[in-house]
């Protein structure tokens, strides 16, 4: 009797200790735990599409996946040239624009994410997060890139946000850019 309650006991912490290294990998690796069973070798040959994480609904995960490959596809299409972020500028039509994105976008790399992709795409400006959980900033850049950034910011933004809505104000074109790079303000 002693013997099953012990046998019983260490199966138990096994599987506790499981979870918890389970656990550790995701934070690790930045994925939630329903996204291991959406990994390659984890997909049964039959299944090809990812489970929807538990607390977002199927046919918003598949609105947020149609999203994803049209953007996925736009990216593609805008190319950034050599050079630094002023010669890109350079002798092109400028526009800046202020933005606030409203939903799960703080403690989410969200801000890190928006550097990132304006980096990559030769734009300038800044993003902060605000006391009212939202993220604000303002991009630069030519008209081109700087709307394929309204849309990322729009409908991608970080792996694990989720964008409720995003606001675009005082849209104009400029001169010359306000700022040398794009900065994560805090």
């Amino acid at each position: 009797m002693l013997c099953r309650r012990k046998s019983k006991m260490l199966h138990v912490f096994d599987i506790i200790l499981a979870g918890c290294f389970i656990a550790i990998l995701c934070a690790f690796f930045n994925i939630q735990p329903w996204m291991w069973l959406s990994l390659p070798f984890l997909k049964s040959s039959t299944s090809s599409a990812a489970l929807p994480p538990p607390s977002q609904p199927p046919e918003q995960f598949q609105q947020k996946q149609q999203q994803d490959q049209l953007l996925h596809g736009q990216e593609e299409k805008v190319v950034q040239k050599q050079g630094t972020d002023e010669d890109n500028m350079a002798g092109k039509a400028l526009k800046s624009v202020d933005f606030e994105v409203f939903g799960r976008v703080q403690g989410v790399f969200f801000r890190k994410f928006t550097r990132d992709t304006a980096k990559k795409y030769g734009l300038v400006g800044w993003v902060k997060n605000t006391g009212s959980g939202t993220v604000v900033g303002v991009v630069q850049g030519p008209e081109d890139k700087v709307d394929f950034m309204k849309k990322w910011l729009k409908t991608k933004g970080s792996p694990r946000s989720r964008i409720d809505k995003a606001e675009f104000n005082n849209d104009r074109n400029v001169q010359k850019a306000d700022f040398p790079d794009f900065k994560v303000v805090k």
